[in-house]
């Protein structure tokens, strides 16, 4: 019977499950995130998951679970998320892609479902740095992609063809209508998975615009700001000071709204305004 460590980084933590034998291990592969972070120091966090007769058991913090591999997956998205949320002190964390194209750093938020995880698939398709398409971590003294792998739907490797084998190859469950659900570290041989704290040089506010044209138009620092409210997760405490560091991040960058169809369009547009001739 095979063990293994599973391991989740976060803001400040590198949480390692560590797994009774090879089931649980290849199940809790999906969780997995293990970008590069050598300008923060990482505290390690130890979660033991056992086997008891035909449960597997996993007690961490408030969690305290027993069940099948996808139970146990369940609550160590859990576990992740409790530690994270601790780690957010008077930060807050943005609902947003993050990129970096010709040595700029791009911030794109927007609705589930808008393609920001499409658009970033393509932007690494493409050969540029991508560093998370879910969250990005917002304070008065830093600014960082949280750790995670993108979740892709099996239904947008038609978009990228040359990232099709990374995707496929990647840990992946049956979702609810059948299709999979790849968890896909943002990296390939030629592009590296690096995190370090970072400016931000173009803020993008992202909508959907399916079946029609890609448009780009500026926006106001105060517009990106409210547009960007709509998308944080805010702790109960110091929240104004949460605040008033996204407003500062909207101050300090290129502030766009884009209403993507389509993609190459969008891809065209962001190599267009980050080129320095």
């Amino acid at each position: 019977m095979q063990s293994g460590v599973v391991i989740a980084r976060s803001l400040k933590h590198e949480l390692r499950f560590c797994c009774c034998d090879d089931e649980i291990y290849r199940s809790l592969k999906f969780v997995e995130a293990t970008p590069a972070m050598s300008a923060v120091e990482l505290a390690p966090i130890e979660i033991a998951i056992s086997r008891d007769a035909d449960k597997y058991c996993l007690s961490y913090g408030s969690i305290d679970v027993q069940g099948t591999p996808g139970d146990i997956l369940e609550a160590c998205h859990l576990a992740v998320r409790e530690v994270l949320i601790a780690e957010l002190g008077s930060g807050l964390l943005l609902h947003a892609a993050s990129f970096r194209i010709n040595n700029q750093n791009i911030v794109l938020f927007a609705d589930k479902g808008a393609g920001k995880t499409t658009l970033s698939l393509k932007i690494l398709e493409a050969g540029y740095q991508v560093y998370g398409d879910e969250h990005v971590f917002i304070s008065k003294t830093r600014i960082f992609t949280r750790p995670r792998t993108m979740r892709v739907k099996q239904s947008s490797i038609s978009f990228v063809p040359a990232l099709a084998s990374l995707v496929e190859s990647s840990p992946g469950f049956e979702n609810w209508d059948g299709s999979i659900i790849y968890s896909v570290p943002p990296e390939t041989e030629k592009v590296a998975w690096e995190l370090a704290p970072f400016s931000i040089d173009h803020f993008i506010h992202l909508s959907a615009n399916h079946g029609g044209p890609t448009e780009f138009s500026k926006l106001s620092t105060d517009q990106t700001f409210q547009n960007a409210m709509t998308q944080c997760y805010l702790p109960e405490n110091h929240q104004g000071v949460g605040l008033a560091a996204l407003y500062q991040a909207a101050s300090d960058a290129h502030c766009w709204q884009m209403n993507m169809g389509n993609m190459d369009q969008a891809v065209g547009f962001l190599k267009r305004l980050t080129r320095k001739d």
